[in-house]
């Protein structure tokens, strides 16, 4: 369950970095503290 929740947030956050223009590095970057928060 945990998992496909974070497939979701993947997916979302990665809709959301193409719309706004967020290089590949940065989304990741973003991801990761975005997770760190989470936990």
């Amino acid at each position: 369950m945990e998992r496909g929740q974070k497939n979701i947030s993947l997916q979302t956050l990665s809709k959301i970095a193409t719309v706004l223009g967020v290089s590949e590095s940065e989304f990741f970057c973003l991801r990761g503290t975005a997770a760190a928060d989470y936990s």
